[in-house]
C-alpha cells in the first residue's frame, strides 16, 4: 500500500478508517512536539530530544547530516530526494500536513513504524520542514 514516495505501515488504512468512524484524530495531530527540522537541501537543522529517543541519534550526530541517510530506509531514499526536489520546484507537497505511518530506521539500522506529520514553512532562507513524530509500538 505504498505511495511510491514512502512505504506505509501495515494496517494504516484500517486504523485511519476506525479513527474517522470514532471521530478521533491520529495522535500526532494532538500537538506532538516537533522532533526534527530539515532544510530545503535535506539537511537536519534541528534535532530534539524527541528525535533522539525515537531514532537513537544524538543532536550532535544528526545536526548538519542528510536526514534521508539517518532515518529513511535505503530503498526509499531516492524517492525522498526526488519528492523534495519536485516540491522545491513548485510541485505538490504530497506528504505535507497529513498524519502518516511510515517505515523508518534507527541509529542501528533497525526498521520500525513511526507516525509523522510534516509541515513546511518558507522564509527568507528557504524552506524548513518541521516533523512531529511518534514511534508506533
Amino acid at each position: 500500500m505504498g505511495s511510491g514516495l514512502i512505504e506505509t505501515a501495515p494496517g494504516l488504512q484500517e486504523r485511519m478508517s476506525e479513527s474517522a468512524k470514532n471521530n478521533h484524530a491520529p495522535s500526532v495531530e494532538a500537538a506532538s512536539p516537533t522532533a526534527l527540522v530539515m532544510d530545503g537541501s535535506g539537511m537536519v537543522v534541528e534535532w530534539t530530544g524527541v528525535a533522539e529517543g525515537i531514532f537513537g541519534w544524538s543532536r550532535a550526530e544528526a545536526t548538519g547530516k542528510k536526514l534521508s541517510a539517518l532515518i529513511i530506509p535505503e530503498r526509499h531514499r531516492g524517492a525522498h530526494e526526488t519528492g523534495l526536489k519536485r516540491f522545491l520546484a513548485g510541485g505538490p507537497g504530497a506528504l505535507l500536513d497529513r498524519t502518516l505511518e511510515i517505515i523508518a530506521i534507527d541509529h542501528a539500522g533497525r526498521e520500525f513504524t513511526v507516525e509523522i506529520r510534516i509541515t513546511a514553512e518558507k522564509s527568507d532562507f528557504g524552506y524548513r520542514f518541521a516533523t512531529s513524530a511518534r514511534r508506533v509500538e
